[in-house]
């Protein structure tokens, strides 16, 4: 009899594991395609986690497909997740390897960038539309000055985020 229950226990030990990974492996597909859809639909996602109130200047600039994105980060240290096809470029106020990031997840690269930092990062292929989150608990001051320079059309807006998500561009 206790052979018996032992194979249940195994049969049973095996049975969830690969429930596990199938559900995992869905998930993660899930969070894949979610991703491909955004990309499709021109869409980058931005997320900005912060301890302490932030506050962050992304300047712009963008030619045809392409756009350069120089960010002014002041006030607190911040972990920023961009899309993985953002290239890092310049950086000013730390050296190159105080600039710290994770390696590619889903689509996007995580940055740790120090305060008093600016740096900047090449887009080869531009969004339509910038969607920023703040999922941390503290507030977010995102300051947007975007330049055309096929128009040379000028926009500046500031956006205070706390909970929702804002649209920097469409």
């Amino acid at each position: 009899m206790p052979s018996t229950i032992n194979k249940h226990l195994i049969l049973s030990g095996i049975a969830l594991t690969i429930a596990a990974l199938i559900g995992g492996q869905s998930v993660l597909d899930s969070v894949n395609q979610k991703a491909s859809l955004l990309e499709k639909q021109g869409t980058a996602i931005i997320a900005i986690e912060h301890t302490s109130p932030a506050s962050i200047r992304f300047e712009i600039s963008f030619k045809e497909n392409s756009a350069l994105l120089h960010l002014i980060n002041k006030e607190a240290d911040i972990a920023i997740s961009l899309p993985e096809d953002w290239q890092r470029g310049e950086v000013k106020g730390v050296s190159l390897s105080s600039i710290k990031s994770d390696p590619p997840a889903f689509g996007f690269i995580r940055w740790s960038i120090p305060k008093n930092v600016q740096i900047q990062f090449r887009i080869p292929n531009t969004p339509t539309k910038a969607i920023v989150h703040n999922p941390s608990e503290s507030s977010l001051k995102v300051t947007l000055a975007t330049l055309n320079l096929e128009t040379d059309e000028f926009n500046q807006n500031i956006f205070l985020l706390k909970e929702d998500p804002v649209t920097l561009w469409e």
